[in-house]
């Protein structure tokens, strides 16, 4: 079993993302340094999930808690890339908001989650913006086009395949992690030989979430849980009395509801795609093409200089 995380493992993710974020630092070293930090947390989540499986403490970085973080907020790609981060790393976020004469603006954000996940998503995000920053920064004339509707756009559009990357990247490793424990699970059950505990990440991510919820909302542990399987009670009962009901209707009455679904199916398209064509018509289409292709260039290069190599050691 791996070791459990310390502070001087957090020490070493924020020094990752400090590396990542320094304007010095190319590409290759700052997608290294990424990727790194990545896999020690996802290490860690594994580790911590295994030995609180076995009745144990999950080790320093393994309390659970809710945390503040300001700025970066005011922008909705800044918003999706926070989001998809904070899932990644088995958090739960919500946006902060103030009053400011008539409106509300968006100022930050509440992270939830255990104390190691907070501190990677933290610094993972302040590593994404400062990457949509320099990605940005060779098409722009002067710094005074930095909130530009053309560099607003590229950002966006930027943003976007970096969350696509990093939710498929992940979905990937839990897939892949949680189909070789359950294979694991099967080989035991059919052997009398070793009972090595076995944690399917899938698992846990769904334990996670339900935690990050219970603590958001103050519930008891195992609330979450009993309310899901509630919702899905219902759910399914109120699926068996509409298949009831539609089974005791004439054909003719069978019809009239489906064509009346369909008309209101139909509006709600219509009134999606206009709203979809609003947001199109305030972006600079270019830019934001621009921004993904961008984004899904960047890769890691295998020559890392010595500064790189010695904050991965």
């Amino acid at each position: 079993m791996t070791a459990q995380i310390d502070r001087k493992t957090l020490d070493k993710i924020r020094k990752l993302m400090n590396l990542a974020k320094d304007g010095g630092a190319t590409e290759g070293e700052a997608s290294v340094a990424m990727e790194k930090a990545r896999e020690i947390m996802a290490t860690n989540n594994l580790s911590m999930a295994q030995l609180e499986a076995s009745g144990k403490s999950g080790g320093e970085g393994s309390n659970r808690l809710r945390s503040g973080l300001k700025g970066k907020a005011l922008y909705k790609y800044q918003q999706s890339i926070m989001s998809t981060i904070a899932d990644t790393n088995f958090c739960a976020v919500l946006v902060d908001s103030e009053r400011r004469g008539n409106r509300h603006i968006d100022t930050g954000y509440t992270i939830i989650g255990r104390e190691a996940n907070v501190a990677a998503v933290a610094n993972m995000f302040d590593y994404l913006n400062a990457s949509l920053e320099r990605i940005v920064t060779p098409h722009l004339e002067s710094n005074s086009q930095r909130l530009s509707r053309w560099a607003v756009s590229f950002k966006e559009g930027a943003a976007q395949r970096l969350a696509e990357r990093l939710r498929d990247r992940h979905q990937e490793k839990l897939a892949e992690q949680s189909a070789g424990a359950r294979a694991q699970r099967e080989a035991q059950a059919t052997s009398s030989g070793s009972g090595a505990l076995v944690v399917v990440m899938e698992d846990f991510a769904q334990a996670e979430a339900d935690a990050n919820l219970e603590h958001r909302m103050g519930w008891e542990p195992g609330e979450a849980a009993q309310r899901r399987a509630e919702c899905e009670a219902r759910r399914a009962e109120y699926k068996r009395q509409e298949e009831e009901r539609r089974a005791n209707l004439t054909e003719e009455d069978r019809e009239a509801e489906d064509a009346a679904k369909a008309r209101d199916h139909a509006k709600w398209e219509r009134k999606w795609e206009s709203a979809f064509k609003r947001r199109w018509a305030n972006k600079n289409q270019n830019a934001y093409f621009a921004g993904r292709r961008e984004a899904d260039e960047i890769g890691i290069d295998d020559q890392v200089s010595k500064t790189a190599q010695a904050a991965l050691k």
